[in-house]
């Protein structure tokens, strides 16, 4: 859910010039099917189509989207199905059969996002 604190905190910023990029890793970004079981606040806004999603996504343009990199995987056991962790607009990255946990651990995924970051 960081991805969709990250979003939620540049809308309250405004400003997005000193926002450089934002890095996301298995973020539900248009929702998660696991989200339907839930009955917490956050797990209602996470589900899919939900009021408090809609009203996030309409507040970004193409600029504010461009910012984002979304990294996910087919295998994410939390946020799923694969495609509700890509954000239309965004610089989308798919790495296959990872799950949730494993984006944050995996080398290769790793050097990446490091790459991503630059000096």
């Amino acid at each position: 859910m960081g991805g969709l604190a990250a979003r939620a905190w540049l809308r309250r910023a405004g400003d997005a010039r000193r926002v450089r990029r934002i890095i996301t890793l298995g973020s539900p970004h248009q929702g998660t099917a696991l989200a339907a079981l839930s009955r917490s606040g956050t797990g209602l806004q996470m589900r899919r189509g939900s009021a408090w999603l809609q009203a996030l996504a309409q507040t970004e343009d193409a600029g504010r989207r461009a910012l984002l990199s979304c990294w996910y995987s087919n295998c994410d056991h939390v946020v799923f199905p694969a495609s509700t962790a890509a954000l239309p607009g965004a610089d989308r990255h798919f790495v296959p059969g990872l799950p949730h946990l494993a984006l944050a651990f995996h080398p290769p995924l790793m050097e990446a996002v490091l790459e991503q970051i630059g000096p």
